[in-house]
């Protein structure tokens, strides 16, 4: 397991915000977290619930550039 997956992992149910490779910020709930072995194409994956949004938005491990926790 990487350190980006484990951050990935034990954030799950925490409000964070997301800093993109291609400096997008995500902030919301992490609702889900996906290992490598259980996602196609064998990539790491975690789903967002931002406020105010009706749908959950899906990061991949390539496209995280940090994950802090927001308290």
């Amino acid at each position: 397991m990487t350190e980006m997956q484990r951050m990935m992992m034990e954030t799950s149910g925490k409000t964070i915000r997301v800093i993109c490779k291609g400096g997008k910020i995500f902030e919301g709930t992490n609702e889900n977290f996906t290992q490598p072995l259980d996602n196609e194409p064998e990539v790491a994956a975690m789903c967002i619930q931002e406020k105010g949004c009706s749908y959950l938005t899906e990061l991949t491990e390539p496209e995280i550039e940090k994950i802090e926790v927001i308290e």
